[in-house]
């Protein structure tokens, strides 16, 4: 399912990639942060118009790359070739919670472990969901594997828990 195609490839990276730095790039909070950093460490006086202008390029950019995914988005499904609803749910949900990290949550510190805990649980229900379709579909998996991985809510919570 879905397209591995290398335009697609690189919409999914330059997705990713742009929002992740747009959120970070707007959020008043995260630019005072390193801004502060930059300062100390000796970095040249950036004039405020610079940055508003970066800031708005950014976000431009940002909505030119959301664009293109779109289109092609579009032009896989009318094609035949339906994206995996898993990648798009995993993009949707990390490019708006990374926002949310960045810019609703105070602290830096919070925010980023807000974000790694959401990605670890992420993670783990890629794998679990892929060793699942192992499980249902090849007969060679040993008996350890079948039962951490058969259908039990219980056993989901425990591996994510671990």
């Amino acid at each position: 399912m879905g397209s591995f195609a290398a335009l697609t490839r690189r919409l999914d990276f330059a997705l990713c990639g742009i929002w992740f730095a747009t959120a970070v790039l707007l959020s008043s909070q995260r630019m005072t942060d390193t801004l502060d950093s930059y300062y100390s460490a000796g970095g040249p006086f950036i004039p405020p118009g610079l940055l508003r202008a970066a800031q708005q390029a950014l976000f431009a950019l940002a909505l030119v790359v959301a664009g293109l995914f779109l289109v092609n988005f579009i032009r896989m499904w009318i094609t035949g070739k339906r994206p995996n609803p898993v990648k798009l749910v995993l993009l949707i949900t990390s490019i708006s919670f990374w926002w949310y990290c960045n810019n609703i949550v105070a602290s830096v510190l919070v925010g980023v472990a807000l974000f790694e805990v959401f990605h670890d649980v992420q993670y783990l229900s890629l794998v679990w969901i892929y060793n699942r379709k192992r499980v249902e579909t090849d007969s060679s998996i040993g008996g350890f594997m079948r039962f951490v991985f058969r259908r039990s809510g219980a056993l989901v919570g425990l591996y994510i828990g671990l």
